[in-house]
């Protein structure tokens, strides 16, 4: 008897260990609904998708191939929260500058980019508006 409820306890305790494993695992889905994993690649500026000038579109690198053109902008994010960027060189010899990314929540999820200072980059920060696999659409922010 004293062994049926040994095991009983055991096989309860186990449940419950399984149930909070469950229950405290982190999500990497952001409050908006967006799997943050989506990011985590090159993404290259498709400006030929884009109905206006106020929200950018941004494609995988390798999604199509995009048509020559003179400068895209390209980010690549990594999940350590490093980050590279492409930068509109005066004497068009464009470079890549490294720096970190963090995301902050209010009411929309704003891309916050820092310089390998720690100076906030706001001409290549912006909002959010979608992310997807091979999708992210963005706005500039205020």
């Amino acid at each position: 008897m004293w062994i049926k409820k040994s095991k009983t306890l055991i096989i309860m305790f186990l449940m419950i260990i399984l149930i909070l494993t469950i229950g405290c695992s982190k999500s990497t889905t952001e409050p908006s609904g967006f799997d943050i994993q989506d990011l985590y690649k090159t993404w290259i500026h498709s400006f030929e998708e884009q109905n206006n000038y106020t929200q950018h579109i941004y494609r995988p690198i390798n999604y199509k191939e995009f048509p020559a053109s003179w400068f895209r902008l390209k980010y690549i994010f990594e999940p350590d929260s490093t980050c590279q960027w492409l930068v509109l060189a005066d004497n068009d010899a464009h470079y890549l500058q490294f720096g970190t990314w963090e995301i902050t929540s209010n009411n929309e999820l704003t891309m916050l980019i820092y310089d390998s200072t720690g100076t906030l980059q706001e001409y290549v920060s912006f909002k959010i508006i979608d992310l997807q696999q091979d999708l992210l659409e963005m706005t500039p922010i205020d």
